[in-house]
């Protein structure tokens, strides 16, 4: 160690002079107290690794990473060999930071930063930068907030489901819309500009959405 880095230190109170092997014993043993679920200074939390049988190719996926402070998302694509590339790359700030949200809030803002993503892809990759309890279908249980976030709330809550939840309702595909009508996207669009419905198609889009259209326009003569 030179003069200069030992002067940093010392000036910091970081111990200069370490045997490596004993703070390497230490942590390892502190990491193992952690996962035997006895007191330690690190959060051992255990978690399920869920990798594909073969890598991805010819596929678009939205990826998200919440930090401390701020909220990244993009669209990564891979070619048919599997090469990736970003698109849409976009950085805002981290729900909860400005501010304590509520639970509802907190996923609102979070749907609302993915807006420039919509219809792009339905699968998201999620990087949640905070203690969590992954469950065996990895998904996600928040044991707690930490940095800059004030949203207590959102503890304890499935993170994935949570997000799938607020997004599907804002933003509705497209595709899976008209895959349920067993139409093309193009004659869904075809429906929304008509000024009339049949009314055996207007039943099938009120069952879909959960929404009594009749009822609505019924509304309209009284």
């Amino acid at each position: 160690m030179n003069r200069k880095v030992a002067a940093f230190l010392g000036r910091h109170n970081f111990s200069i002079h370490q045997d490596i092997n004993s703070v390497v014993e230490a942590m390892l043993f502190d990491m193992n107290e952690g996962l035997s679920g006895r007191p330690s200074g690190e959060d051992m939390i255990r978690t399920y690794a869920n990798p594909p049988s073969q890598a991805t190719a010819g596929k678009s996926v939205i990826v998200i990473d919440a930090g401390g402070t701020n909220f990244r998302s993009c669209l990564v694509t891979f070619d048919s060999n599997g090469n990736p590339s970003i698109d849409f790359m976009e950085k805002t700030r981290m729900p909860g930071v400005d501010r304590e949200l509520s639970k509802k809030e907190f996923f609102d803002q979070i749907s609302a930063n993915l807006e420039h993503l919509k219809d792009k892809s339905s699968s998201i990759g999620f990087c949640f930068s905070y203690p969590v309890d992954i469950q065996e279908d990895g998904d996600g249980v928040l044991i707690n907030f930490t940095k800059e976030v004030k949203a207590p709330e959102v503890e304890g809550s499935h993170i994935g489901k949570e997000l799938e939840k607020e997004v599907r309702k804002k933003y509705p595909s497209i595709d899976a819309f008209a895959k349920a009508l067993h139409r093309e996207r193009q004659t869904v669009y075809d429906i929304f500009k008509r000024a009339h419905i049949a009314t055996d198609r207007l039943m099938e889009v009120s069952r879909l959405l959960n929404r009594d259209f009749f009822k609505e326009f019924s509304n309209v003569f009284h």
